[in-house]
């Protein structure tokens, strides 16, 4: 398609300065959500409340090795595989100019991001890593940066829709930035319900609920931006009584190397004590809460 290596050689200044934003992404990113993550801490205080300084510590230990494996590793490893796609293989075209192109684009974002991570939390093999952004035990900004490092494994392959249909990798770190600071928004108890907003979009409300611990919050509102796909899905959840944040069976440390490898420790050891192949390949690919003929069903699950 030789308009689109056109597009690439000649972007006019309104194409360019999503790569300028691309390129700074980083450093930019990274000041926005300390001083988030500082304000809140701020405004806890004020009100009187304790932060937990482990858990906050360790968050940020795991968001720092996060920062390197994603944000500088796979994006810019597969930054040339999408220019290939959206360049040779592109079934449409979006026009970076128009408001509708970045629309869409986060519009259909959020409905593979609804079911990615509904996978994540529903086949074992995807838990073990996103396990560790929910064993944090406390709820706030710090939390939302205790992000799972196996992304790195299958999330930039999924993200291949994108250019797949079009949209071009200047925009993909602008709507990552962007979908990243509203999600460390939502990481909040400072923030009450929202009123007729509750009913459209994922509040701290709803992922308040999602992070929870407690049997009726189980596997519920995985929704990024829209409640739209959990209440259309049937996994939406109201808050109700507050939550108890973590795992149903907590991680016993806050070495953030412990927190990330404990998921893909466990799912080992399951695996290697499996009887069978149809065994192992029922808690790789099963539900988190699956367990091997060999333990002792009564043992307690390794699910959130």
């Amino acid at each position: 398609m030789n308009h689109g290596s056109a597009l690439i050689a000649g972007l006019t200044t309104a194409e360019l300065l999503p790569r300028l934003m691309a390129v700074g992404e980083g450093p930019y990113l990274l000041a926005a959500v300390v001083a988030l993550v500082t304000v809140e801490g701020l405004l806890a205080l004020a009100l009187k409340r304790k932060p937990d300084l482990r858990e906050e510590a360790a968050s940020w230990g795991v968001g720092i090795g996060y920062f390197f494996t994603k944000v500088l590793g796979a994006k810019l490893l597969f930054f040339g595989l999408y220019l290939y796609v959206y360049q040779h293989c592109r079934l449409f075209e979006w026009r970076i100019t128009a408001v509708r192109s970045w629309l869409t684009l986060l519009l259909i974002g959020d409905f593979v991001y609804y079911w990615t991570h509904r996978m994540e939390h529903r086949v074992r093999l995807f838990w073990a890593t996103h396990e560790n952004h929910h064993s944090a035990r406390t709820f706030t900004f710090g939390t939302a940066v205790r992000m799972p490092w196996g992304e790195v494994l299958y999330a930039p392959i999924i993200g291949v829709w994108a250019p797949l249909l079009g949209f071009h990798p200047a925009m993909y770190p602008v709507v990552g930035a962007f979908n990243l600071v509203c999600g460390l928004l939502q990481h909040t108890e400072l923030v009450g319900k929202l009123g007729p907003l509750e009913a459209i979009f994922a509040t701290p409300s709803h992922h308040r609920v999602h992070h929870g611990s407690d049997p009726q919050y189980l596997d519920c509102n995985y929704g990024a931006r829209l409640i739209l796909w959990d209440r259309l899905f049937g996994t939406f959840r109201p808050e109700g009584a507050t939550p108890r944040y973590g795992l149903t069976k907590n991680i016993e440390s806050y070495n953030p190397l412990v927190i990330v490898a404990h998921g893909y420790l466990s799912l080992y050891r399951d695996v290697r004590g499996a009887r069978t192949l149809v065994e192992r390949l029922k808690i790789l690919f099963g539900p988190p809460e699956r367990q091997p003929e060999r333990l002792d069903p009564e043992a307690p699950s390794q699910h959130r």
